[in-house]
Formats: C-alpha cells, structure tokens, sequence
C-alpha cells in the first residue's frame, strides 16, 4: 500500500512550484510502514505525521535524516529514536525516513 502526502497527509503539491513530497509505504506483510519526507527548499518544512495507517496505529521512529552530522543521520534499526509528535520538521534540502511497526 503506497499513499501520497505534502506537508498535509493526503495532500501531495504535484505543482511545477512543490518543493517538497512525503510518502507512506506499508510493507507486503502489513507488519512495517515506513514514512518518506522530502524537503528541497530552502527553508525547513513540518511535515505532518499519520497516526493511523490501513487501520493500524503508528509509532514513528527516526531512521533516517540527512540534515543531521554522521554518524547521526542514519541509526541503526535496533537503536531508532521514537518521535513522539504529530509532526516532524525535515531541514532545507534534507530527507528523512521515519518507521512504524504496525
């Protein structure tokens, strides 16, 4: 299951002007959805966050954030940073990639 985002859940800008995108991918077993952010302009962005997946309840875990100094910007999955808020603020031209087991 594959859904499309801005900044706003369900509303993804495919405006020649959008400089940013968010998606949501739930994997074939259901059991992890991990949640794509995309901001390529110059200013940081807030994305908003789903609560509820196909049903399912996400708690967020940061796994990857470009804007962040290595070895920071990248966790392993056994040491994710929970993100405990209905948004997540992606720098300017950074991506980040939260993951939810459902």
């Amino acid at each position: 299951l594959l859904t499309w985002h801005g900044i706003k859940l369900n509303q993804p800008d495919w405006s020649d002007q959008s400089h940013s995108i968010a998606i949501t991918i739930e994997s074939l077993s259901g059991k992890i959805a991990i949640h794509y952010m995309i901001n390529a302009y110059t200013d940081l962005l807030e994305f908003e966050l789903p609560v509820i997946h196909n049903g399912k309840e996400c708690i967020w875990k940061r796994w990857i954030d470009t804007s962040l100094q290595s070895p920071y910007d990248i966790c392993q999955l056994d040491k994710l940073v929970e993100v405990n808020q209905s948004v997540f603020k992606v720098n300017a031209h950074s991506l980040a990639v939260l993951i939810s087991e459902l």
